[in-house]
């Protein structure tokens, strides 16, 4: 028996009966979570129109039009925009937790048009997942490589579901069961906090990608603690093949008195602990490269979400994926906000790590997320919910669980004294003695640029 795929109902109820309503054609993004031996979809997720031709190059330049908007331009030559579609797909990827993933796509139009663009469908769908989870451990989460075409016909309304398997070059699209059914609301979500500290020099490089690069590949021991780390719930280590469900069960009978103590559905907050391990040495090099002194400290807050039958190593898989996507994301978001070719001409703020921003999907354990620099708006990240997710949302709903430094804690480090004061953390004297221990105009010049870059770690003391 092959794989189905179960769709959310209230997705039929509100997103499918818009879709209705427009035009002959739209396409669009699946997202939802994988199981044995079947998946599920929670999102229906538009791409909105590609932005204007000047934006998209400026965007092939820097890597993401984070801050473009889209606008409409008119395609007669071609359905859709492959590049922009994987595009979108890899920014709202950005915008996922634990647990949430894109399972592939879904297309709007007559039978006859999709017949005709089987071939371009699939390119996309292929074009689309190479854009998404370039890091090891993120493609090792997934439980498989099938990933999903959902044509639904504008004409009849009928579904027609096939799934392509993108690992097999020579794979064919196979017919995928596919159905509407209610089950979000027994799902349950799971949260964590973990501290993250990165402290590495990088070569500086002349191009924006290179450094970036660098500084991943420098943040590798880290990501690679992460995934390793081992999970407690009130001093208890997890057992990973106990499923979730059936653990609240039990505890809800225990409890019959106060039933509401535990309940199917509940948020459920697990410790993280990444064992000690040695570290790698890092390779020499030559002395007349630049280095850029880089380093994240803080605590990171992750959340997933998780269907009613996972067990407790989904949910430590699903944390780990979501605590290090959301590191990469700040790292490649940091890298497209500063121009790396001019550092030493930036804004302060600029190269302040983004703090995370949720917001719940109504009626669902599932959240989404944002990442908000020090000088963005609250509109700036009502807009791209808007834009990127097609979620309508007010600014009384955003949770915010992490915080930036405020302006006093920053000046500490742009403005520091020949000599670090008794009121001074042990890091700004760490950083006031790096600067006066280096001589020389250049080199001056360039540990001025490594001191902004540390404010990317002074992201995320918590606020919760």
């Amino acid at each position: 028996m092959g794989r189905s795929l179960l769709i959310e109902k209230s997705v039929e109820d509100q997103v499918l009966e818009n879709l209705y309503k427009k035009a002959n054609f739209q396409i669009g993004l699946l997202l939802g979570q994988q199981s044995e031996p079947k998946d599920f979809v929670t999102h229906f997720i538009d791409s909105p129109d590609p932005v204007e031709e000047e934006a998209a190059t400026e965007a092939d330049d820097i890597g993401s039009p984070r801050k473009s908007k889209p606008s409409k331009t008119n395609k007669n030559d071609e359905l859709f925009d492959v590049k922009w579609v994987a595009e979108h797909g890899r920014q709202v990827n950005r915008m996922l937790i634990g647990g949430i993933s894109v399972l592939g796509m879904f297309i709007y139009c007559p039978t006859d048009v999709a017949s005709k663009n089987q071939a371009k469908f699939s390119q996309c769908l292929h074009s689309l997942q190479m854009r998404l989870e370039p890091n090891k451990w993120l493609k090792k989460a997934y439980l498989h490589s099938d990933r999903y075409l959902l044509h639904i016909c504008s004409a009849t309304k009928k579904l027609t579901c096939r799934s392509i398997d993108l690992l097999d070059k020579q794979a064919t699209a196979k017919p995928v069961e596919c159905k509407f059914q209610s089950f979000l609301s027994n799902w349950h979500t799971v949260a964590t906090n973990i501290d993250v500290h990165i402290n590495v020099s990088v070569p500086l490089s002349s191009k924006a990608t290179e450094t970036e690069k660098s500084i991943l590949a420098a943040c590798r021991y880290e990501i690679d603690q992460i995934w390793n780390a081992y999970a407690t719930e009130n001093c208890k280590l997890l057992d990973d093949e106990q499923l979730i469900a059936t653990n609240i069960l039990s505890n809800t009978k225990s409890k019959s008195k106060n039933k509401q103590d535990v309940q199917i559905g509940k948020c459920m907050t697990f410790t993280l602990f990444k064992s000690p391990a040695v570290k790698k040495v890092e390779e020499v090099v030559e002395q007349e490269v630049t280095y850029l002194e880089v380093k994240f400290f803080g605590a990171i807050h992750a959340k997933a979400a998780l269907n009613s039958k996972a067990s407790y190593g989904k949910a430590i898989t699903s944390l780990k994926v979501d605590l290090i996507r959301s590191l990469l994301t700040r790292v490649e978001l940091l890298c497209e906000e500063a121009d790396v070719n001019n550092l030493d001409q930036v804004e302060e703020w600029s190269l302040v790590s983004p703090t995370r921003v949720f917001v719940q999907v109504p009626n669902s354990p599932a959240y989404f997320c944002d990442y908000s620099f020090k000088d963005e708006s609250v509109d700036d990240i009502l807009s791209r919910f808007s834009e990127l997710l097609n979620v309508s949302t007010k600014q009384s709903e955003l949770v915010y669980l992490e915080r930036s430094p405020d302006v006093s804690e920053a000046s500490m480090l742009f403005h520091l004294p020949e000599k670090p004061s008794d009121q001074q953390s042990d890091i700004v004297s760490e950083l006031s003695n790096s600067l006066l221990d280096e001589q020389g105009g250049k080199k001056h010049i360039y540990l001025l640029v490594g001191v902004m870059v540390i404010l990317i770690a002074i992201l995320l003391n918590l606020i919760l």
